[in-house]
């Protein structure tokens, strides 16, 4: 089963390179435990680069990375891995590799090195599938699904993991708007259900908006504004983080905001 506990995750005075690059400078950020935090920004804000160093696949420059007020370089692989999921880009598998397989694959920090598989680990492989709606899909191998399918197929070894904590980045990619909605909707579950820690990176910011709880506002690697759907989906916020004119209007039945880029019409010249 899924668990219901979770930890703090933070980092304290955070710094992180791509190569001779600084990406990150100097982040302080605590995540709220039994939330969904979303992170947005334009392209090369950061956003990708810090859910990477929470997940201990980026090291730090400098600063420390905490869970639960421990630093994560001190934990053992398997240890991490019981606490905290990560559903990466670009995820490839072997050919040939069955959806059931790969879901499976999940429950590795569960299992000891010399102990076979047990109910626990059936029980959280059926209900990864069970949430994901892959049963009827699940002896197919990878490659002979959809875009969308194989996504979720990820996102269900992610679940089977069976951690409090989940990051995911952009997890809506190639999916279409029925399963955009129905993940999101999983996800806001897992949250309000479980009390479950989730960390995303998001671009749609609508999408952002409507599902978060907090969002954190990123560009040149630095927190540009943190808080609720409200305070950060302003015209104010997006121009400074875009460079885009936007008109935000709100949702008549719950107020969440919503934004519309202006159009701009170039003027014809004259024939």
């Amino acid at each position: 089963m899924i668990k219901s506990d979770t930890g703090i995750i933070e980092t304290k005075a955070v710094a992180v390179d791509y190569g001779p690059t600084r990406i990150v400078e100097d982040l302080d950020l605590q995540i709220a435990p039994g939330k969904l935090t979303v992170l947005l920004g334009p392209n090369g804000s950061g956003k990708s680069t810090i859910l990477r160093a929470l997940a201990r696949l980026q090291p730090a420059a400098s600063g420390t990375v905490l869970l639960d007020a421990q630093a994560i370089t001190r934990m053992s692989t398997k240890e991490f891995a019981r606490r905290v999921g990560l559903l990466a880009q670009g995820a490839t598998a072997p050919e040939g590799l069955r959806v059931i397989d790969l879901v499976r694959q999940g429950r590795y920090p569960h299992r000891p090195l010399f102990g076979g598989w047990g109910a626990d680990d059936d029980a959280a492989v059926a209900e990864a599938l069970a949430l994901t709606s892959l049963q009827d899909l699940q002896d197919r191998p990878l490659e002979a699904l959809s875009g969308g399918q194989r996504q979720r197929a990820w996102i269900a070894m992610t679940l089977a993991q069976a951690t409090p904590i989940l990051l995911l980045d952009e997890p809506t990619t190639y999916l279409d708007i029925a399963h955009q909605v129905d993940l999101m909707n999983l996800i806001r579950r897992l949250v309000d259900t479980r009390a479950m820690t989730v960390v995303a990176v998001l671009h749609d910011l609508n999408q952002a908006a409507r599902y978060a709880d907090e969002l954190i506002m990123l560009k040149a690697g630095k927190i540009m504004a943190k808080g609720p759907a409200c305070d950060i989906i302003t015209p104010e916020v997006i121009a400074r983080a875009f460079g885009v004119e936007v008109k935000v209007l709100h949702d008549p039945e719950d107020g969440l905001p919503f934004c519309l880029p202006q159009r701009t019409v170039t003027p014809q010249a004259d024939a």
